[in-house]
């Protein structure tokens, strides 16, 4: 996401450029860009609309405020007003538009990045056939989730200008829970102590054994009844000590099962070097949206939510 759009001087080409050489480039991704911005500059006696085109070799970005976006998959132009993403109005793109041609010439660069990666995409590219907006979004959804494609976007997340798009296409390009799977996890188990009749022996270091639990569903599946959770953040707040605790708050992913309140669950990580991990008592369970904490509804998280829990002592 090419953030600050807004700002003076900001240059979506050369933002887009440099983060097509950097690393990604190297592990074989290539960058996408899936909607330009939309510029307005006024005059005293006109507007004039422009788009910030992908060019590596513009050395001078476009004037004027941010004022929309055009998608080049649906070929859509998305206006907003003083209110953002709220005021936001949307219409086809039109060849009456003075910025038709520049963004019909970034659709076809999309259309044959895409094509380097998609057999169906690259057939009708090279037969020289109509990509329909359909067709092309899957084909950008596919080639995201295999790591060959990175979609790349423009806002301006501050004012609330392109953030709903931006939303949208993570839910339309980037892997579901099904797509990515859960986080390598391990099941340990013990040895079996010896009968009466076996002789003893000195005593050994623990080991652990992996053992895999007949299921339909492998770990972490969404479909799976037993709790699967991955905790990714802590912070500590004042006045959010619950049960006790000493404010610490722990945000997590619901990989599988029910998360609710009052529920003791087992922790482990990397650095527990005990074999039966640590039990924990959830105090809270607080709905997390940007810096805004809230108590959960119904007090309860499943599969694919994002949640801070509160109460951990450990």
């Amino acid at each position: 996401v090419v953030n600050k759009m807004d700002k003076v001087g900001a240059d979506f080409g050369k933002a887009v450029a440099s983060a097509d050489r950097g690393p990604r480039r190297l592990r074989g991704m290539h960058a996408g860009v899936v909607q330009i911005p939309l510029l307005k500059e006024t005059t005293r006696t006109s507007e004039v609309y422009q788009v910030a085109t992908f060019d590596t070799h513009d050395t001078q970005p476009p004037d004027g405020d941010f004022v929309g976006v055009v998608d080049l998959i649906q070929r859509k132009v998305v206006e907003w007003g003083q209110g953002g993403d709220q005021a936001a109005k949307s219409r086809s793109l039109c060849s009456s538009d003075t910025f038709f041609n520049e963004a019909e010439a970034q659709r076809e660069l999309l259309v044959a990045a895409v094509a380097e990666t998609d057999d169906i995409v690259a057939d009708a590219y090279l037969n020289e056939e109509e990509v329909s907006p359909a067709m092309l979004r899957e084909a950008v959804r596919r080639a995201a989730v295999a790591q060959n494609l990175v979609p790349v976007f423009s806002c301006a997340a501050l004012r609330g200008k392109g953030v709903t798009p931006v939303l949208d296409g993570a839910a339309d390009f980037l892997p579901s829970p099904l797509d990515a799977g859960a986080p390598p996890t391990t099941q340990t188990a013990h040895p079996s102590p010896p009968s009466p009749t076996q002789k003893k022996k000195k005593k050994k270091k623990k080991t652990t054994y992996t053992v895999s639990l007949p299921s339909e569903h492998p770990v972490g599946h969404p479909l799976r009844s037993d709790l699967l959770a991955l905790a990714f953040k802590v912070i500590h707040m004042k006045g959010r000590a619950g049960g006790g605790g000493d404010g610490r708050v722990v945000f997590c992913r619901i990989y599988s099962g029910t998360l609710r309140v009052g529920d003791v669950i087992l922790c482990r990580d990397a650095c527990d070097s005990s074999p039966d991990g640590r039990k924990e008592r959830v105090a809270a369970l607080l709905d997390v949206a940007g810096g805004a904490f809230a108590r959960l509804e119904d007090g309860a998280g499943g599969p694919g939510t994002i949640c801070a829990l509160v109460g951990g002592r450990t």
